[in-house]
């Protein structure tokens, strides 16, 4: 690995945390007054078709939100779930919850009633917030619940009628400030606690690495409960004094599209399945967006050069966590390089080591990533056997696996638990889902293995974006593709076609679903 990838002089204190006797010490911070500082408030905020939200009326309705959390009994490390779409109210109760001392949740509105009620429960809510539409489901989602927390209904609660001025709880660093539920693709969500130390910083890449300013607006089609658009466009771009478009719809490509045009973001975030979304509906009017940024997953090298000639600007392509917030690699926006996440952003620190723990430091040797950095989470909320396994030392295990060039560029090799050995060698999913693409930009490929009738694991590559009477063609095209780059060895032995590849809220394939279909198909 290049200098400067990994910093030895990394402090190595970081103790296990007990949850309800947190340690007290380095009072003097508190997350909502490092997202909203002064001297901004005519500056807007926040803008949506609903109008515009300047700083000044922003913090007004954060501190109604924390006088009505206030008026039902929620007190200072009380967990809030937020259930909302974005718009301003989930912006105001969450910075409301935080300015108390309680600690926000944001989670997809969208979700079943037993989805929610697993959040509330695991959680131990103090309050559920919802608007009129979710109300239903927030009520089917308690009725089982032993400990039912408070509800409030955005809108027909009085929270506008409640004073405009409040004094912020003063925090330790290492409080609780709030929470973010991963994805749930490796099993049930797990709850990655943010401190109210992290905040501090929350502007650092979108400054140093995007060159974004107070001048930019932004947009994200990725919600707020996901932590790539929480940790950039809101928490990063209210410190940065910037404006965040909001869009309470569900992202669509014709609507954001159509938003783009209408409010003029400079910097647009997505994820490369809407990027790919939108090449295919028509890029339409980005004419104002100076920055298009990608990351939750890896973005395919065809589809880079597919947007940078439809848009005329390059994607800039990052990576970061649920359990980061920040994106810890990005690529500089003036030397972007395709296929990379990019290099480490400013106060971030990376390593790799081998399956035996020993550091990687070859140029372009694989291993397995591991993180550290201030925004870094404490641990996963009644995970101690996660906490433990992923954190260490002051460092995360992503649970990636990344090769650094000699530049210090990474470039993200698969899932750890996503490397597959057939026939007694290692197998990249990533390697022959990429030679596909070269050949066939058109279709979207996933690669898992399964276990045939004999118990030997055979690799099943699914397919979806092609047409019936193609799919012998494309099989075979498929086939040689690979062969011809990487080898027989290496060719898929099962090509499958679906109509869709299952993802998560956030766009991440759900690779456990495939490997399950895959090992039915193999019986």
């Amino acid at each position: 690995m290049p200098a400067g990838c990994e910093s030895p002089g990394l402090r190595s204190s970081r103790r296990r945390i007990d949850w309800r006797d947190v340690d007290s010490g380095g009072h003097g911070v508190n997350g909502a007054d490092e997202v909203l500082r002064p001297g901004r408030e005519e500056r807007v905020a926040l803008l949506g078709d609903w109008g515009d939200l300047t700083y000044g009326a922003l913090n007004a309705r954060v501190n109604q939100w924390g006088h009505g959390l206030r008026e039902r009994g929620v007190t200072r490390g009380d967990r809030v779930v937020l259930s909302l779409d974005d718009d301003p109210a989930l912006v105001a109760a969450y910075l409301g919850a935080m300015r108390i001392g309680a600690v926000p949740v944001a989670v997809n509105p969208r979700w079943s009633a037993d989805e929610l009620a697993f959040a509330l429960d695991d959680s131990e809510a103090r309050c559920v917030v919802v608007d009129p539409a979710s109300e239903h489901t927030a009520r089917e989602a308690m009725a089982g619940l032993a400990r039912r927390p408070t509800m409030i209904v955005t809108d027909a609660d009085g929270i506008a009628d409640r004073p405009d001025n409040l004094d912020s709880a003063v925090m330790a660093t290492d409080d609780m400030a709030y929470w973010i539920y991963t994805s749930g693709t490796t099993g049930a969500p797990k709850a990655a606690v943010h401190r109210h130390g992290g905040l501090r910083v929350a502007d650092r890449v979108m400054r140093q690495v995007l060159g974004l300013g107070p001048d930019d607006r932004l947009y994200a089609s990725s919600r707020l409960f996901f932590a790539y658009s929480l940790g950039h466009c809101l928490f990063g771009a209210l410190q940065l004094g910037a404006s965040t478009v909001l869009d309470a719809r569900w992202p669509r490509p014709a609507e954001v599209a159509e938003l783009v045009a209408r409010h003029r973001p400079t910097a647009l975030f997505s994820v490369p399945t809407f990027y790919r979304a939108l090449l295919e509906h028509g890029v339409g009017d980005m004419g104002g967006v100076r920055r298009f940024v990608s990351a939750g997953e890896r973005m395919p090298e065809p589809l880079f050069a597919r947007w940078r000639e439809a848009a005329g600007r390059p994607i800039v392509e990052g990576i970061g966590t649920t359990e980061t917030a920040l994106m810890f690699l990005a690529n500089p926006p003036d030397a972007t390089r395709a296929g990379s996440a990019g290099r480490p952003t400013p106060g971030a620190q990376v390593k790799l080591t081998d399956e035996a723990g020993r550091p990687v430091t070859e140029a372009d040797a694989p291993g397995h990533l591991w993180v550290a950095m201030e925004t870094l989470c404490a641990g996963y909320w009644k995970r101690p056997e996660a906490t433990a396994a992923a954190f260490g030392g002051g460092w995360f295990r992503t649970g990636d696996v990344f090769r650094f060039d000699a530049d210090g560029y990474g470039f993200h090799e698969g899932r750890s638990d996503d490397m597959l050995k057939i026939a007694g060698q290692w197998v990249n999913p990533v390697e022959i889902e990429d030679c596909v693409l070269a050949a066939l930009p058109e279709i979207e490929v996933a690669l898992v293995a399964a276990a045939d009738s004999d118990g030997l694991e055979r690799t099943v590559l699914f397919v979806t974006g092609a047409e019936q009477d193609r799919q012998a063609d494309l099989t075979a095209r498929i086939h040689d593709a690979v062969a011809a780059r990487l080898g027989r060895h290496k060719s898929p032995h099962a090509v499958r076609y679906i109509d869709a590849l299952p993802r998560t809220a956030t766009g991440k394939i759900r690779r456990a679903t495939l490997r399950a279909e895959a090992a039915e198909l193999s019986r």
